[in-house]
């Protein structure tokens, strides 16, 4: 009898550990959302390096046209 309580009391304790542990469901919810916040990242740096390139252009334009003209100021 001492011996069938104790194995239903180890079976017990064995099984609580398994019920306590975590789905992993939360990690894959967690990994999806910092991949969308890179892909975010990601798109606002390459809208920022558009908007560079813009300016950059703009610049040599400038600069062309001032060096065509010889205006040096």
């Amino acid at each position: 009898m001492k011996r069938t309580l104790f194995g239903i009391l180890l079976m017990g304790v064995m099984s609580a550990g398994s019920l306590m542990a975590e789905d992993g469901n939360w990690a894959r919810h967690e990994d999806r959302r910092e991949v969308r916040q890179d892909r975010e990242r990601i798109a606002r740096d390459r809208a920022e390096l558009r908007h560079d390139r813009r300016d950059l252009r703009h610049d040599r334009r400038e600069y062309r046209h001032d060096y065509r003209d010889r205006d040096w100021r």
